[in-house]
């Protein structure tokens, strides 16, 4: 097979490179001898050689110019998009304003779109957030008057590093879609003390306060907030992790009907006092409420609780004395447990040593054994241990309710640790 000549070499730059200029090219090509010193015919262009001459347009047309590369000016829709993506660097992220400014960020940027200019931080704050403020207003309007029917309010207080504190109003709503939406209606310093009171005052900065709430009606609102009260706090005491509350469960029920008794006769709006009515019959009449007493693991934890010992069951003897049997039965089955193996071990003791090889011998003189150990030793197997397992069981619990009650804000389990008996 012959080697390719130059003219071959042209004809493929002509088809393959048309765009750069080829100073060989010419409409003719006369024959190249050979370069590889082969003795072979040299290969000639012609029609018959399968390869066509490119054409004249294909020929002339030339590369791209650099301006061609270089991008275009940036349209106003998309300066839009970039700056409503960079204000979310702050409205989302928290970041500081003063990033536009850093040095590594205007590379970044500048690497991603040469032809966005970066705004400055003081246009960033009293121009741009401001507009996607009153765009953000205007957006919410329209979305509370189309799709909110009904809505929850609630409010959130709390306190910046600063030390300053402020009060957040929001509502919530489910749109035709199913999906709980919220919004925020405001966001107000809020100097004065958590109560009833205060928040109403601030609720009233609202440009419209909710029509639906009249004046009786926040009356009732606070008086509902001090009948809930007493169950929030309730719910945070028994759903706590790092301490035991079975113990707890007794002595909370009973405290919820003794509030809500309590309640029920003080000067509450009469829909406020209907409310705490249901609550306590409720409590009273349910099963469940009632049968917490009768459970013997809830009774035995609340009884071995030094905070509580027998004060929960003070208001019926009869479960108090019931509660105080089941714990003397389940002390003396202990302490019997206790005797048997303190006999066992004392029968794998062996018998005392009766001192060296020569009193040995002297006591077994005659046939007669004689030990300074024969009296102690015959005194100690007469002696018994004070009364039976039942009535040490009595006297132990007896002394554990005459220790001083432990405050309620202790723990239970140091208690225990340090009166332990081994």
């Amino acid at each position: 097979m012959s080697r390719l000549t130059t003219g071959v070499i042209s004809q493929n730059f002509n088809t393959h490179h048309d765009n750069i200029d080829n100073p060989d090219d010419s409409e003719t090509h006369e024959p190249q001898p050979s370069t590889s010193g082969s003795s072979m015919a040299p290969v000639f262009l012609s029609a018959s050689s399968g390869m066509s001459r490119p054409t004249e347009a294909a020929r002339k047309r030339k590369q791209t110019s650099i301006i061609g590369y270089v991008p275009k000016k940036m349209t106003v829709d998309s300066k839009k998009k970039i700056d409503g993506a960079l204000l979310k660097l702050f409205t989302k992220d928290y970041q500081l304003f003063r990033v536009v400014e850093d040095e590594g960020f205007k590379e970044f940027v500048k690497l991603l779109n040469p032809n966005y200019i970066l705004p400055d931080r003081h246009s960033i704050f009293k121009t741009y957030i401001p507009a996607l403020y009153e765009k953000c207003v205007v957006e919410m309007k329209e979305l509370v008057e189309k799709e909110a029917q009904s809505v929850c309010m609630t409010t959130d207080c709390w306190t910046s590093r600063n030390n300053e504190s402020f009060m957040a109003i929001t509502i919530h709503f489910i749109d035709s879609n199913f999906s709980l939406r919220s919004v925020l209606l405001g966001c107000f310093e809020f100097n004065d003390h958590h109560t009833g009171d205060s928040i109403r005052g601030t609720l009233e900065l609202l440009d419209k306060a909710p029509e639906n709430l009249k004046g009786e009606e926040w009356i009732i609102l606070k008086q509902m907030c001090q009948v809930l009260k007493p169950f929030e706090e309730v719910t945070k005491v028994v759903s706590g992790e790092k301490f035991m509350t079975c113990s707890l469960v007794i002595v909370l029920s009973q405290g919820l009907v003794d509030v809500c008794s309590k309640m029920s006769k003080m000067n509450y709006n009469p829909r406020v006092l209907d409310i705490v009515n249901k609550l306590l019959c409720t409590m009273l009449e349910k099963d469940t409420w009632k049968n917490l007493e009768k459970s013997r693991m809830l009774c035995r934890s609340t009884f071995l609780d030094p905070r509580f010992k027998n004060i929960p069951f003070l208001h019926s003897t009869t479960f108090l004395e019931t509660t105080k049997e089941d714990i003397i039965e389940n002390l003396t089955a202990i302490i019997r447990i206790k005797n048997n193996q303190t006999a066992d071990r004392n029968e794998q003791i062996p018998p005392p040593d009766n001192g060296s090889e020569e009193v040995q011998n002297l006591q077994t003189f005659g046939h007669q054994s004689i030990s300074i150990w024969d009296t102690i030793d015959h005194n100690a197997a007469e002696v018994q241990p004070s009364g039976t397992s039942t009535s040490r069981a009595i006297i132990e619990v007896q002394r554990y309710l005459e220790v001083a009650i432990l405050h309620r804000n202790n723990d239970p389990s140091n208690w225990w640790r340090e009166n332990s008996y081994n």
